[in-house]
């Protein structure tokens, strides 16, 4: 199995914690390895020209990153901070470029991973280029359940973000967050019990997009 290949090629290496905050990599530090996620979420970050924090992606287990960095030996430039309590494994990128050399069924299992996130990038990037911020939370919120998100008994999805989060991923101000959120709410599509999202209908949140 791919996923215990992995997990077996990365325990080879150091095992490191982070508490729910704490930056994996900074801005302008170079990576201290290749980061294998075993527990917890990691979010990737960007500072836009106006100083604005952005959220580019949010890796689960059993992610590795930075992969830029070690396939076509690019300077890695995002930071790295954990949104909840994470372990990863931290190992050489020599011997990551060469134990994906060595495995194709792990590259394959990869490019697919990519190819499936590429599918909610170009959610985001039709977000983005229409400027409209009801779709942009949409398409935030729809992302984050597909990949996140936990079914309870009755069919609605659990997800674990807050306002400030989904502003941080689709470059809003958490007041217009809240706004659309309440749009959207008043539709009985979402809502929320303290920090927690709850999608009451993601099959009719998804036609809004295309609305």
């Amino acid at each position: 199995m791919v996923r215990t290949k992995i997990t077996s090629f990365f325990g080879q290496y150091r095992l490191q914690q982070y508490k729910k905050g704490e930056i994996l990599k900074s801005f302008d530090e170079n990576p201290k390895g290749v980061f294998c996620l075993q527990k917890g979420n990691v979010r990737c970050i960007a500072v836009s020209k106006d100083g604005i924090e952005l959220t580019l992606n949010v890796f689960k287990p059993i992610s590795f990153f930075p992969m830029a960095w070690v396939i076509n030996n690019t300077t890695d430039t995002y930071a790295y901070e954990a949104l909840t309590d994470v372990e990863v494994y931290i190992a050489p990128k020599e011997a990551v470029e060469k134990f994906l050399k060595e495995n194709s069924d792990v590259v394959y299992d990869l490019l697919k991973r990519i190819y499936r996130g590429l599918e909610g990038y170009f959610l985001r990037m039709e977000s983005l280029l229409s400027g409209d911020a009801y779709l942009k939370t949409i398409v935030q919120i729809v992302i984050h359940t597909k990949r996140f998100g936990v079914i309870d008994t009755t069919g609605k999805y659990l997800v674990d973000i807050t306002h400030a989060q989904l502003a941080s991923l689709s470059g809003l101000s958490r007041e217009t967050i809240t706004r659309e959120i309440k749009k959207l709410e008043n539709k009985k599509l979402v809502m929320y019990k303290g920090k927690q999202l709850i999608v009451l209908d993601l099959k009719n949140l998804e036609k809004e997009i295309t609305l």
